[in-house]
């Protein structure tokens, strides 16, 4: 009869796990702002720290019909202006020499590649911002049989939210936007943008009115995150800087064109630089100078081109 062979040599330090090439980064935020702000093209380098834009308003009274022996009109035309400063934006990690000589891995990549995950991430709140701090507010309130809403020009949430935002308030949206506001659609596409977090977008889905709304076909997917069209409305969902809001809703900005402006001094780039006299240390850090503003302030304006969503509690 056979009997059970055992090896008598302990081998349990001969041999190390084998480690893999492929590394796993953590997971990443839905960042989605920076893509609707417009740049300003001219502009860089050596050309102070913010740059002034002239606003035009139309002329202060319409034409009109006149008679042979009457008088043309004369009327005026109003003007403002807005700044856009820039700031510095950076963040940085430090390795040492031995530490990148021991490594099996290519640590140096790997700090580059979180870096820049890093930079998105600032840099879309940073755009973010202007859409957020908007004056332009719109709260829904009363209860699911009887909506209400608020809306307040004053930079303060007027109410605490007590439901979701649902179908009646994109409408009032709708009417807001384009009749009061007088907002032009996003490129003149004859659309709005909203965008908005998921529990913003759940409350919406949960309208039983939003099936019959939604019943189209796909639209081209212009914008990344972009989930549907709904009243002409193109939903697109981030999580990197909304919030979720009492009443079972999310925050959400709506706007139309020219929302946000973006002066780049500096573009987005990635830097080493020796902490220490030999090189024994090396400092990598990305690198953006810029800002963002918005155009319209309801109370300088008496205009925006930016309605947010959002509650006195949240």
């Amino acid at each position: 009869m056979p009997t059970n062979v055992m090896s008598t040599v302990d081998v349990a330090n001969f041999h190390l796990p084998e480690l893999s090439k492929s590394v796993r980064m953590e997971a990443q935020t839905l960042q989605r702002y920076r893509q609707f702000a417009t740049p300003e093209i001219d502009y860089g380098p050596h050309q102070s720290d913010r740059m002034q834009f002239v606003k035009v308003t139309n002329l202060e009274d319409e034409g009109r019909r006149i008679g042979e022996n009457d008088s043309v009109p004369v009327t005026k035309m109003g003007s403002s202006t807005f700044d856009v400063r820039w700031e510095e934006y950076t963040n940085s990690v430090q390795l040492n020499q031995r530490a990148d000589m021991v490594s099996q891995l290519c640590v140096g990549s790997i700090l580059y590649e979180a870096l820049k995950l890093d930079a998105a991430r600032t840099l879309d709140r940073v755009a973010a911002q202007p859409f957020l701090t908007s004056n332009c507010i719109y709260t829904p309130t009363g209860n699911y049989t009887s909506k209400t809403s608020v809306v307040v020009g004053n930079g303060i949430p007027g109410a605490v939210a007590q439901r979701p935002f649902q179908m009646e308030d994109l409408r009032n949206m709708a009417e807001f936007m384009s009749t009061t506001l007088k907002v032009p659609t996003y490129g003149n596409t004859g659309e709005y943008i909203c965008v908005c977090n998921k529990r913003f977008m759940r409350g919406l889905q949960e309208d039983p009115e939003y099936f019959e709304a939604a019943k189209y076909a796909a639209p081209d997917r212009l914008f990344s995150g972009e989930m549907g069209n709904v009243l002409g409305f193109r939903f697109i969902e981030e999580s990197n800087v909304l919030r979720n809001m009492p009443g079972g809703g999310g925050e959400a900005t709506f706007f139309g064109n020219d929302a946000v402006t973006e002066l780049e001094t500096y573009p987005l780039e990635l830097q080493v630089a020796n902490v220490d006299t030999y090189g024994r240390v090396k400092s990598i850090r990305w690198v953006w100078m810029g800002g963002f503003a918005s155009p319209y302030d309801i109370k300088v304006d008496n205009t925006s081109r930016i309605v947010r969503v959002a509650s006195a509690a949240a």
